[in-house]
């Protein structure tokens, strides 16, 4: 039996998009120590998981917020009037998307990030988000320490940084943890004539299918239009966070402008929304200390249907590790071996699919 269960689970795995962690081992994570010397109230620095972790910089401020390169200078710089990214450096390039950017031109390549500056505005929010590869050092878990089941640091990271023309630093570490559970998203009974589905992941997502005939809107996380469904065409309101947020999850380039943009055609339509992740890796230590799945959280997300303001709800799930081994006939025996490999997307994805439908 555990063979076959092995393989189904595999080809499960197989099925679903890339997991939202920077390692494929789902015990490793990013984690963000603290800048030093502090920043002011309102500039944030923050690791947030994406397809692989990002570094997420906020700095509603005046004075500037800048992200120097391998080479030392700056490529990144934010502040209340947007973001200008260098287009002399090459870390500009690579750090656009989880696989770098696109290919560094020659000319930069040669200068190596000594030239001239050259700004460019990329963004008039004072918000950027970033796939830096120092967040995540190339490292695997020694057979010892996974053997012994205990946290540990395996490797350290440092971005260095300035504010208002001051050196400073963010940095932190890579954590191997034992895996003691995973989060699954529900949904509630949506409105008439809406079907949702959750998607499931460390950055979940739905998918949304609309009835014949009806015009809907859903509304980004600060209340603003953000998709509309409607006449089997799907589009995307460009300046909207939520829409540039499931775009650089999905590992894209952010397309930007001050209008509705024509994105996909038919009545469905999926994305990844950070309202409907727990903001923490484990949930609190009573909920630790369970055996049995536990709602954490609720999630509502605003919608219009023509024009009537309505919403999709639904909790999130902790799911603890023995009840989900359990669930899938895994023994003890095998379940040391075998947990690494499902724990990361495909077991958590068949929980939820468990989960939604028992309460369906």
């Amino acid at each position: 039996m555990f063979p076959r269960l092995l393989v189904a689970v595999l080809l499960l795995l197989l099925s679903l998009p890339a997991q939202a962690h920077s390692y494929a081992d789902p015990a490793l994570r990013t984690v963000l120590d603290g800048v030093s010397p502090a920043l002011p109230t309102g500039v944030v620095v923050e690791v947030v998981p994406s397809v692989v972790d990002e570094l997420r910089l906020t700095n509603p401020t005046a004075q500037p917020l800048e992200v120097l390169a391998v080479g030392g200078e700056p490529f990144l710089m934010i502040s209340a009037d947007g973001v200008l990214a260098n287009l002399a450096s090459p870390d500009w390039y690579l750090t656009g998307t989880p696989e770098g950017g696109p290919p560094v031109p020659a000319d930069v390549l040669r200068q190596k990030g000594k030239g001239p500056a050259r700004w460019l505005r990329v963004s008039r929010d004072p918000v950027w988000t970033e796939f830096d590869p120092r967040l995540r050092p190339d490292i695997t878990v020694p057979p010892d320490v996974r053997a012994k089941g205990q946290e540990a640091v395996l490797a350290v990271w440092r971005i260095p940084l300035r504010y208002a023309g001051k050196p400073l630093a963010a940095t932190g570490h890579v954590a191997f943890t034992p895996i003691r559970g995973g989060f699954t998203v529900s949904t509630d009974p949506a409105p008439a004539g809406l079907t949702v589905t959750p998607l499931q992941g460390e950055l979940p997502g739905l998918l949304l299918k609309v009835g014949p005939g009806l015009d809907v809107t859903v509304l980004g996380s600060a209340g603003e239009p953000f998709l509309r469904l409607a006449h089997d065409q799907v589009q995307a309101y460009l300046p909207s966070p939520s829409w540039a947020a499931d775009q650089r999850a999905r590992g894209r380039t952010v397309q930007v402008g001050d209008s509705w943009a024509l994105v996909g055609r038919g009545a469905t339509y999926s994305w990844l929304d950070p309202r409907l992740r727990y903001p923490s890796d484990l949930p609190p230590a009573d909920v630790l200390a369970r055996s049995r799945p536990t709602v954490v959280q609720t999630w509502s997300i605003p919608v219009t249907i023509d024009g009537a303001a309505k919403a999709l709800t639904g909790t999130v799930t902790w799911v603890p590790r023995a009840v989900a081994t359990r669930a899938l006939g895994i023994t003890t025996e095998h379940s040391r071996a075998v947990w690494p490999y499902v724990a990361g997307g495909g077991l958590i994805a068949l929980l939820g699919i468990l989960w939604w439908r028992r309460r369906s």
